[in-house]
C-alpha cells in the first residue's frame, strides 16, 4: 500500500471523504434513474428510441461520428438507462480512450450494479489497460452474476492462464469443465481441457477429455482421426507431458477444419474485433411497443373471364381459367400467352405479372 503523505488523522479524514462520495454517488445515480427516464407516450422516449438505434447500427459499422452523437442524445434524454451509457463506453472504449470508457462504464454499472454484460466490458476495457487482476475481478462478477455466460468464462479462463502463477493451470481448467458443464459436446473446450491437462500431466484427465472427443469421430476424414489416435496413444504410454501436449497440438491443427470445432470455438469466443458487443435492447427503459398497421377491411376483389382475342382453340381450356384480379387500384394478373391483353391496362404481358394500373374509377 502507497504510504498516505497527509497526517495519520488527514488521511482517515480523506478517506472518509472518498467513500462518503462515493456512497453520494451511488445513492444519486440510484435516485436519477428513477425520474430520468422518459415517459413511453412522450416526445423525448421517441426520441430516445430513434437515437438509441441509430447509434447501435452506428456502431456495429463502425460510422463513430454518427454513434457519438446519437448515443450522447441517448443519455441526455434518458440519463437513467444502462444501455445508453455502456455503448458510449464502448465506443471510447475501441477508441482506446480508456479513461472515458471507464467513466461511463462505472455509470453503467452504478444504475445496473448486478448485470453480466456491463461487468463483461468493464473486464475488457481493464484487460486493455493491461490491468489483469482487475480484469479477472470483473470477468468473475460476470460469470457469477450469468454463469452461462460462455464468453465471458473463456474470456476468464484466458486471462488467469495470461497471469500466471502455481495455481494458474489448475484454475484455467476448472474454468474450461464448468464450460463443458454448460455444453459437454463442445469441441474446443474439450480440446483445451485436452491441452491444459497434457501441461499439468494429469494423464487421466488427458485421456477422458480425448475420449470424449473421440466419440464425435466417427465420419471425420482419416487425417483427423491419425492424430486423434496418436495423441490417445501418447497420453496412455508417454511419460512425458510435453509429448502428449505436442500431439494435441497437432490435433487441435487438423480439427481446426471441422464445422463442429468452428461452432464449439465461436460459443465461447467472439471473433476478433467483436470481443465488446455492444447492448441492442434497453436495461431499464420500456422497449418499444411494435404495432402492425391496422386491416384494410375496404379493399375488395372482382373476378371475371378473360376476354380471348385472336387464340387458338388449344389455348381456350388453360384461358377459361385464367382471371383478371381487379381491386380498388386496378391490380390485373396476366397470363403470359400470346393474345391475350390485360383487360384493365391494355398492355400485352410478355412474363406473368402483377402490374399496377392506377386507380378504378
Amino acid at each position: 500500500m502507497t504510504a498516505c503523505p497527509y497526517t495519520r488523522f488527514g488521511c482517515i479524514l480523506r478517506i472518509a471523504a472518498g467513500a462518503l462520495a462515493g456512497a453520494v454517488m451511488t445513492m444519486t445515480a440510484g435516485c436519477d434513474s428513477h425520474r430520468s427516464l422518459p415517459d413511453p407516450a412522450s416526445a423525448d422516449y421517441r426520441k430516445t428510441v430513434a437515437a438509441f438505434h441509430v447509434g447501435v447500427a452506428a456502431l456495429q459499422v463502425g460510422d463513430d461520428a454518427t454513434a457519438d452523437s446519437h448515443l450522447a442524445e441517448v443519455t441526455r434524454l434518458a440519463p437513467g438507462e444502462p444501455a445508453g451509457w455502456a455503448n458510449w463506453a464502448l465506443l471510447a472504449l475501441r477508441q482506446r480512450n480508456f479513461d472515458v470508457a471507464a467513466v461511463r462504464l462505472d455509470r453503467a454499472q452504478a444504475l445496473v450494479p448486478k448485470n453480466a454484460h456491463v461487468s463483461q466490458l468493464q473486464g475488457i476495457l481493464e484487460r486493455n489497460r493491461g490491468r489483469a487482476a482487475e480484469a479477472i475481478a470483473q470477468l468473475r462478477k460476470a460469470v457469477d452474476i450469468d454463469p452461462r455466460d460462455l464468453r465471458s468464462r473463456y474470456a476468464l479462463a484466458q486471462e488467469i492462464e495470461r497471469q500466471g502463477g502455481p495455481a494458474a493451470d489448475e484454475q484455467f481448467q476448472r474454468q474450461i469443465e464448468q464450460i463443458l458443464a454448460v455444453q459437454p459436446a463442445n469441441l474446443a473446450a474439450l480440446l483445451e481441457l485436452a491441452r491444459v491437462s497434457a501441461k499439468r500431466g494429469d494423464r487421466a484427465a488427458l485421456s477422458a477429455a480425448l475420449a470424449r472427443i473421440g466419440a464425435s469421430s466417427p465420419g471425420w476424414p482419416d487425417e483427423v482421426r491419425t492424430q486423434l489416435a496418436a495423441a490417445g496413444s501418447a497420453a496412455a504410454s508417454s511419460s512425458n507431458a510435453r509429448t502428449a501436449a505436442t500431439r494435441v497440438t497437432l490435433l487441435r491443427n487438423v480439427l481446426v477444419r471441422m464445422p463442429a470445432y468452428r461452432a464449439g470455438l465461436e460459443a465461447i469466443k467472439a471473433p476478433p474485433g467483436e470481443e465488446a458487443a455492444p447492448f441492442t435492447q434497453f436495461v431499464r427503459l420500456a422497449p418499444p411497443l411494435v404495432m402492425p398497421a391496422p386491416a384494410d377491411t375496404a379493399i375488395a376483389f372482382e373476378s371475371s373471364p378473360v376476354a380471348l382475342t385472336g387464340t387458338s382453340s388449344a389455348a381456350t381450356p388453360a384461358l377459361n381459367r385464367s382471371q383478371t384480379i381487379s381491386a380498388r387500384w386496378g391490380m390485373t394478373l396476366a397470363p403470359a400467352t400470346t393474345g391475350i391483353l390485360p383487360a384493365a391496362c391494355g398492355e400485352r404481358p410478355s412474363a406473368r405479372i402483377l402490374r399496377r394500373c392506377g386507380p378504378r374509377r
